[in-house]
């Protein structure tokens, strides 16, 4: 089994992701710089809802 292939809820090859990718792909910035963009970016950026998912359609 290849973990690493793109899936549906593991999907690195979209547009999304590949831009962010870009965003941190330099070598001006240590490792340490790298992962905390990536963590101001995703929680400022991404909106999250736990009481309003659109992954669950029927009514609980």
């Amino acid at each position: 089994m290849d973990y690493l292939v793109s899936t549906y809820y593991f999907d690195y090859e979209s547009d999304e992701i590949q831009q962010l990718i870009a965003e941190l792909k330099t070598d001006s910035l240590s490792k340490k710089e790298k992962t905390i963009r990536l963590y101001l970016k995703v929680r400022d950026s991404w909106r999250y809802d736990p009481y309003k998912s659109e992954f669950f359609k029927g009514e609980f």
